[in-house]
């Protein structure tokens, strides 16, 4: 991604961004990450 070139290793740089309207965020504040992996469990990468 062009965005990243020279800002960050190049291993480091993800294969793919997805954008949601709102994260799932829990009582204490905290980002509920089982949530989110149910959201996206089928999602797999574009390929080119």
């Amino acid at each position: 991604m062009k965005f990243f070139e020279g800002k960050i290793a190049k291993w480091w740089t993800p294969d793919d961004v997805a954008f949601v309207d709102a994260l799932p965020i829990g009582a204490t504040g905290k980002l509920l990450k089982n949530k989110l992996r149910e959201q996206f469990k089928g999602y797999t990468l574009p390929t080119a």
